[in-house]
C-alpha cells in the first residue's frame, strides 16, 4: 500500500485483490477526517481581533468549510477562505471591546 504526500492511503498494483476493499476503505477514512486546531485569540480593548490559521500544504484543493466555536459573549466567524488558510474574527455580541483572551476551536471539511 501506497501513501500521497498527504499521507493518504491508496492501493498499488501489487498489492492483493483480495485487500481492495479494505485499501478503498482506509482510503475513505483518510479522506473524511477533518482538519482541527485551536486559537488563541487575545483582545487589545478594541471592539474586534482576528487570527489567522493555515492549512497544511496540499491538505485541500479548493476553500474548505470552515466551523468556529466561539467564548460565551463572542461571535465568531471565518472569512477569506482558500485552500491554504483562513482567517478568523472575533467580537463582543454586545459591541463592546473586548481586553480578554481565550481559545477559539476551529474545524475544517472538504
Amino acid at each position: 500500500m501506497g501513501t500521497t504526500p498527504q499521507g493518504l492511503p491508496y492501493p498499488e498494483p501489487t498489492d492483493p485483490i483480495a485487500g481492495g476493499a479494505d485499501a478503498i476503505k482506509n482510503l475513505a477514512a483518510a479522506v473524511n477526517q477533518p482538519l482541527t486546531g485551536v486559537v488563541t485569540l487575545t483582545g487589545n480593548g478594541t471592539a474586534t481581533g482576528s487570527a489567522t490559521i493555515t492549512f497544511p500544504a496540499g491538505w485541500f484543493t479548493a476553500a474548505p468549510r470552515v466551523f468556529v466555536t466561539p467564548l460565551i459573549g463572542w461571535v465568531v466567524n471565518a472569512t477569506a477562505v482558500t485552500a491554504t488558510g483562513a482567517t478568523l474574527q472575533a467580537q463582543r455580541n454586545d459591541g463592546s471591546n473586548f481586553s480578554t483572551s481565550g481559545q477559539i476551536q476551529w474545524m475544517a471539511v472538504r
